[in-house]
């Protein structure tokens, strides 16, 4: 039986500080509590299986602060206990910033945090600091931008070194362990040995460094914005500059924007339909293009459902492995817009199949959605060893071994399977022509060749659900649920498949019952609420959530909170001038106070929150709003004007601030006769809108939200649909094909 440090001292790592009595009962207590059958990652275990070390990050709750605290390093979570420990014992602080599903942190670590010898020097002359990006973005923000400054690029794992009083003097992202080692000019241990001289030695060198990298991230992310107005014109002209980049730079054979690495984020795919409804089919063409690559690529899983984190090279064909929440709710997102406007089968099959991954693989039994896959699992040749994409990637004998030899052979000429393989020797799945053509050019049955190749997924997949999988990140982020919960809102609304609206009901009463603590949203959730209360996106994902999942459920307690969450946002994270925070305002104080800039693998969350209000200002016809809206747009008018692209989200939002929004009212004895109507509206690509309703229990609470209700009427036995713009009501139809017709 496994031992858990059963003599009850706890080790720490090689040359660490030494640790409390009373931090040695609570690491004992919380390994023993783990109990038997716990493996700790980390290659230093005893004869038994027991960690020969542990740190600090095994009482913290984050999967990826957890993946460390049996490194030989002694690393400490943030906060002022290692601060104070650094100040007392005049020693620099080494950060390290990643999270549970990244790569070259996991290569980093192995190489460098596991080895004890490195790890000793840390232990003796630095104290260490482990943030997970994911659950702390704001000091990854601060941090990061400090990297960005010296070396032009950031990344993860990101690496920086501080002095006590937190200020960073040196930074970078992933480092080698040795000088020599993949080639590199410097090891991160000879790094550490000469920034630690520097340290001792040079201490004016390394304020001058600190102060030099602050002055200018500050100078950076000061923003200037003035009270003038910011006029229709200029949000024309910003959404054609936009367009502009993206056609010039857009990939005719891919989809995507030119190049590789190749980001599903780096072509806009929902601001280019918008755009087409406004210029014609140009835009819209190369959104639909690019997710028909997408999809057909290795970058989807052909298998499994779900996407991958990005491409490698520029046909989609061999991904970076991880597979994140966020990136699958945006795309089913896109894919359904994309459906919406283009009626394409495949568009609705990538909803479908997007989803069922994420209900199988990516839900807990409860409501909430796990953060991410990771992209390493074990080799199956090569014991104790994790490589990236062995679980998702086959070799030729393995598809015949799973399929036979027909069936095998059938597959691998279709999926251009090669013996050399397409990634380390083993082959990515993805679809060179579509089935359709496969069959046409060898002859076979269409129908026929689609049922085979339905089989061979499935048996394919069930072979590869019996491998180790790839770790699951699975925390609760409130943001990415809240993204998740607006992917299942939306399926419903197109599709109609009521599995897929009770998942977005559950999913936000779990925000609402585990992420909502004390009248405020924490960032996430794992084993119990976290500490850290919620950030600027957490509040603007979630109010799109209540606002998307509202429209299509007609429960009014969800626009009720999401009305509460917008005054709670302006009262905790408004800017003086225009503008919002990432932090509210009594967060911990970091080295600046950053608002959001530009959009990123996830939208920023000033452009999410600009919809929010414009959404809102309609509904509830409330000026101030709107302006609260065009305000976020004046804050952002400097890159707008210059990089309208770097906030390709705030583009949506402004293309709506610009358009002649449609809302569509309805009333019924009860709220579920809607759906037909409701079924109708959203088979149709209309982005300018808004949806409201009342049945005999919510009307008149409704009519106090939104005022076009006031003077609407439940008519016994019937729905009512209006379709009115600005203050004009077209008149009330009964008849669902009555209402067709006033659709546009």
């Amino acid at each position: 039986m496994r031992q858990i440090h059963a003599t009850g001292v706890v080790n720490s790592g090689p040359g660490a500080v030494p640790i409390s009595t009373s931090l040695q009962a609570q690491l004992q207590e919380a390994l023993l509590k783990k109990g038997v059958a716990y493996r700790p990652r980390t290659r230093h275990v005893s004869a038994e299986g027991a960690p020969k070390y542990t740190n600090r990050l095994l009482l913290e709750a984050s999967p990826y602060l957890q993946q460390h605290a049996h490194n030989p390093v002694d690393w400490y979570p943030w906060g002022d206990e290692a601060f104070a420990l650094a100040a007392a014992l005049k020693r620099p602080v080494l950060l390290s910033v990643g999270y549970a599903t990244c790569h070259w942190c996991h290569v980093m670590e192995e190489e460098s945090f596991e080895h004890e010898g490195i790890a000793g020097y840390i232990n003796d002359n630095y104290i260490a600091i482990k943030v997970d990006r994911e659950e702390r973005p704001d000091i990854d923000s601060v941090y990061m931008a400090c990297v960005q400054a010296w070396s032009g690029h950031g990344g993860w794992p990101m690496t920086v070194l501080l002095t006590p009083d937190r200020r960073p003097f040196f930074g970078g992202t992933y480092f080698p362990p040795h000088t020599g080692a993949r080639g590199a000019r410097f090891g991160f241990l000879e790094l550490l040995q000469d920034l630690k001289r520097v340290y001792d030695t040079e201490p004016e060198r390394v304020a001058l460094a600190a102060s030099n990298v602050i002055a200018h991230i500050k100078e950076r992310h000061d923003v200037v914005v003035t009270d003038s107005a910011v006029s229709e014109d200029f949000m024309r002209d910003a959404l054609i500059r936009a367009f502009k980049y993206y056609e010039r730079l857009y990939d005719p054979a891919w989809g995507g924007l030119s190049g590789a690495p190749k980001f599903p984020s780096s072509l806009p795919l929902r601001f280019l339909l918008r755009y087409g409804l406004r210029h014609g089919g140009a835009a819209a063409n190369m959104a639909r293009h690019t997710l028909k690559k997408i999809v057909a690529g290795g970058m989807h899983d052909q298998l499994g459902g779900g996407f991958h984190r990005y491409s490698v090279d520029e046909e989609w064909l061999v991904p970076h492995f991880e597979k994140m929440l966020y990136d699958n709710a945006l795309l089913a997102v896109a894919a359904t817009e994309l459906w919406q406007r283009f009626g394409d089968d495949d568009f609705r099959a990538i909803v479908v199949s997007t989803l069922a991954y994420v209900r199988r693989e990516m839900m807990r039994d409860d409501g909430g959605f796990y953060a991410a896959q990771d992209a390493d699992s074990p080799h199956p040749e090569r014991h104790g060893e994790r490589e990236e994409g062995v679980y998702f990637t086959w070799t030729i004998p393995e598809i015949m071994a799973a399929l036979g030899a027909d069936l095998g052979t059938l597959v691998v000429d279709f999926y251009g399977l090669t013996t050399a393989g397409n990634f380390e020797g083993r082959c990515v799945l993805h679809e060179a022509q579509s089935a359709a053509v496969f069959a046409a050019t060898r002859g076979l049955d269409a129908a026929r060749f689609e049922a085979q190749l339905m089989d061979a997924k499935t048996k394919l997949l069930a072979v590869r659900v019996i491998r180790e999988p790839p770790l699951t990140d699975d925390k609760v982020i409130t943001s990415w649920q809240a993204l998740m919960v607006s992917a299942f809102a939306k399926a419903y609304a197109a599709f109609g498949s009521k599995a897929d609206l009770e998942v977005a009901m559950n999913a936000m009463t779990f925000v609402r019952e585990r992420l909502w603590v004390e009248d405020r949203l924490v960032r996430c959730f794992k084993d119990g609420p976290s500490r850290t209360r919620g950030f600027l996106e957490d509040y603007a994902f979630v109010i799109q959530a209540l606002l998307d999942l509202y429209e299509v459920s007609f429960v009014a307690s969800w626009l009720d909170w999401a009305v509460q969450l917008t005054e709670d946002v302006e009262r905790l994270f408004a800017a003086n001038d225009h503008g919002y925070y990432l932090t509210a305002h009594d967060a911990e104080s970091l080295l600046l106070r950053e608002r959001p800039a530009y959009d990123g693998a996830v939208p920023a969350a000033t452009s999410i929150h600009a919809l929010n209000l414009l959404r809102l200002a309609t509904l509830g016809d409330r000026p101030d709003l709107r302006k609260r809206a065009m305000g976020v747009f004046a804050a952002a008018m400097p890159t707008l004007e210059k990089s309208p692209a770097m906030l390709s989200d705030m583009l949506i939002a402004v293309d709506y601030a610009l358009a002649d929004v449609q809302q569509f009212i309805f009333t019924a004895q009860d709220s579920q006769d809607f759906g037909a109507y409701v079924l109708e509206l959203n088979k149709r690509f209309v982005p300018h809108r808004v949806v409201a309703g009342g049945d005999e229990k919510t009307l008149e609470h409704m009519r106090k939200l939104v005022p076009l209700i006031y003077d609407k009427r439940v008519e016994p036995g019937q729905v009512t649909a209006h379709v009115c713009q600005g203050q004009t009501c077209g008149l009330p139809v009964h008849d669902i094909e009555q209402f067709k017709l006033q659709l546009p």
